[in-house]
């Protein structure tokens, strides 16, 4: 089996093999491994989906998603900030559905340290999770363990980027936007606020606008 696909989080790795199955291995004690266990393992696990399709994942630090064939999202692991996004707190090693609205399909994920942000087929963006540094973009810092929506001045999303407590999107015209925690800058909006918690629009310059995002701990990188 070849691997087409990896994304890694604090302590442990997932890969998408060539057959379109999940395999993670690494630290397993929030479940984070998928396994039905919460023990370490260093070699590749297979994820308990059903045999479904796995077409993305994202790794966050303790905590994983994966969309699948019918183009929905499952996640497993911690869920201490409702990382999990399904109305509660509790860790879990067994994959479960996310509700993002129905009839909506993902058709992107990325995690942070304990948040979580979707990508809709419709071009909307969708958050959850720890909140504490606005990452959610939702306009406050409350906790959120069900989707939550994105501010309402972010609209035709194409893409989506979560650093440790930050979140990035790119829009139809390649605009970037940003919000989170911005204590080393991270944000990019020229402030060191420890909380944005609504998307900023940020300045490229002369540029074609943002093509590719990508987000590390506290910081930022774009290709425009």
């Amino acid at each position: 089996d070849i691997p087409v696909q990896i994304s890694s989080g604090d302590s442990h790795t997932c890969a998408i093999l060539d057959d379109a199955s999940l395999k993670c291995w690494g630290r397993n004690g929030d479940g984070q491994l998928g396994d039905l266990g919460n023990s370490d393992s260093n070699d590749p696990v297979s994820v308990s989906l059903s045999g479904q399709k796995v077409l993305a994942v994202s790794a966050g630090a303790n905590h994983t998603c994966a969309v699948i064939n019918d183009w929905t999202l499952n996640c497993w692991g911690a869920n201490d900030q409702g990382q999990l996004g399904v109305g509660s707190s509790i860790p879990s090693s067994t994959p479960s559905a996310v509700s993002v609205g129905v009839g909506v399909d993902v058709v992107a994920v990325s995690l942070g340290e304990s948040h979580t942000c979707a990508l809709l087929a419709d071009s909307d963006m969708k958050c959850w999770g720890g909140n504490s540094h606005g990452q959610l973009g939702d306009g406050g810092t409350d906790t959120q363990n069900l989707a939550s929506s994105v501010g309402v001045s972010l609209s035709g999303v194409t893409s989506i980027e979560t650093g440790q407590d930050h979140t990035c999107a790119t829009d139809a015209s390649k605009n970037l936007h940003c919000w989170g925690s911005s204590s080393k800058g991270q944000v990019g909006d020229g402030s060191t606020s420890s909380q944005v918690t609504s998307p900023s629009s940020i300045d490229l310059g002369q540029s074609m606008g943002a093509l590719s995002i990508s987000a590390g701990s506290s910081f930022t990188c774009v290709v425009a």
